[in-house]
């Protein structure tokens, strides 16, 4: 039986926050755990050093590198699946991968994730020592593609596409006992649905896959109890791109929780013209401890022009109702996105001073970033925008290095403003990223 080594390089710190078990990991190990040796592998920066001291510091990253190989060395892969975050790990996944392919040139290797779903040829030309590159969900691929390996047939290709091509979702149910920390992991992730029937110009989600796709709340439930039982852990979170995207699923799950006595608590991400006042009042009743929102803009041309709504006076007006009602039953945190091209400092402020007047638990403003898959980088490679180069934001492993390539680090690049000069925009949007009143959970 063929060795399978999962790979997932979590580059945060373990001390901090909370960690919560890799999603992929566990549903990879469900898929695959029956017809090979599976071994899942998930790493961390190490505890007890400054990140800004650690980035700048070449031993600490080199122990890093070779730790990492020798773990994964450890489990004897025939072959290793690594997935990947442009925003977090991409840059570090291939100079891993460099150095493990150089001492284990047999073992092939298969990366899956956003990096090769929004950039795949650019990738397959940057570097040589991955095998295959996964585009789109890989539930169906992965398992497909390792069987093929396996049986030695000529696959022909290195770059597998599988958008818009995906299992019923509620015949994956992830397995948590290869990669469960019982010492460290508290929260479950969950999967409700996966897709999103919005196309919002700044999001790639479209790019993965077009939805969504619902589990069903009874597979939920099911899927429930058995993390109790086996865990004994009752607090989770759903990683939907919005959970009270069916507002009649949403309902549903929160009664099916309370006929069926199941006392957890748990949290959602959602959109406030999805909510209703009645609903929250539900998903508080039925555990649900914490909410975030996307807010994104409350200047009116800016909601349209991105396409997050077509009725922008009544998203204004609905936001502002839903939060300040959140506020009082769940934790509530929402977030901004400032620096579209068209945008005056005016406007910017208009959403600035929403998050500022409206308070939530945590109020969060991002600097606009064209991700790889998006409309609006979609726009920039057809020169209807500019990109400039500026601080890297979110800055991590090797993000220095692959810096002039905005496909790969799309934190180090800001979309050029038609009314505002490079330096005073940078000032604008870093003075104005965070509003914070208390610690979000």
């Amino acid at each position: 039986m063929k060795n399978i080594t999962l790979f997932w390089p979590n580059l945060i710190f373990k001390e901090k926050g909370r960690i919560i078990p890799s999603l992929f990991l566990a549903k990879y190990y469900g898929l695959l755990k029956d017809e090979f040796n599976v071994s899942c592998v998930e790493t961390f920066m190490r505890g007890g050093i400054n990140k800004a001291d650690f980035l700048q510091n070449k031993k600490e990253i080199s122990r890093k590198l070779e730790s990492d190989i020798r773990k994964i060395e450890s489990t004897n892969p025939d072959i290793l699946c690594i997935s990947s975050w442009t925003l977090l790990n991409l840059p570090y996944i291939l100079e891993f991968s460099r150095h493990f392919k150089k001492r284990n040139k047999d073992v092939k290797i298969i990366l899956g994730g956003d990096g090769p779903t929004n950039s795949p040829k650019n990738l397959s030309t940057l570097t040589k020592h991955i095998d295959f590159f996964i585009v789109g969900c890989g539930e169906h691929a992965v398992c497909k593609l390792i069987k093929d390996i396996v049986n030695k047939k000529n696959i022909g290709q290195n770059i597998i596409h599988m958008r818009n091509r995906f299992p019923p979702i509620s015949t994956i149910i992830p397995d948590y006992s290869g990669t469960l920390d019982e010492n460290r992991h508290k929260i479950i992730p969950l999967e409700g649905s996966t897709g999103c029937t919005n196309n919002c110009t700044f999001c790639s989600s479209q790019k993965w896959i077009k939805g969504p796709y619902n589990k069903g709340v009874d597979t939920i439930i099911k899927e429930l109890k058995q993390y109790i039982s086996n865990y004994n852990i009752n607090r989770f979170f759903f990683i939907d791109n919005n959970f009270t995207g069916n507002p009649k699923n949403a309902e549903l799950f929160c009664r099916m929780l309370k006929k069926n006595k199941l006392d957890i608590n748990w949290s959602c991400s959602s959109r406030t013209d999805t909510i209703s006042p009645r609903l929250l009042n539900l998903m508080h009743d039925s555990g649900c401890y914490s909410i975030f929102y996307g807010i994104e803009s409350l200047n009116k041309n800016t909601l349209k022009l991105t396409k997050k709504t077509k009725d922008p006076s009544r998203y204004i007006k609905k936001s502002k109702e839903m939060i300040n009602y959140s506020r009082d039953l769940l934790a509530t945190k929402v977030e901004g996105i400032i620096g579209f091209p068209w945008e005056s400092k005016k406007d910017m402020l208009e959403t600035v001073s929403f998050f500022r007047n409206n308070w939530s638990d945590i109020a969060y403003i991002h600097t606009l970033i064209a991700i790889p898959g998006s409309k609006i980088w979609r726009s920039y490679l057809n020169k209807e925008l500019e990109l400039f180069g500026s601080k890297i934001l979110h800055n991590n492993l090797f993000f220095e290095k692959y810096k002039n390539l905005p496909w790969l680090v799309p934190t180090a690049w800001r979309v050029k403003n038609k009314r505002m000069n490079n330096k005073d925009l940078t000032d604008f949007v870093e003075h104005n990223q965070e509003v914070k009143t208390k610690e979000f959970i």
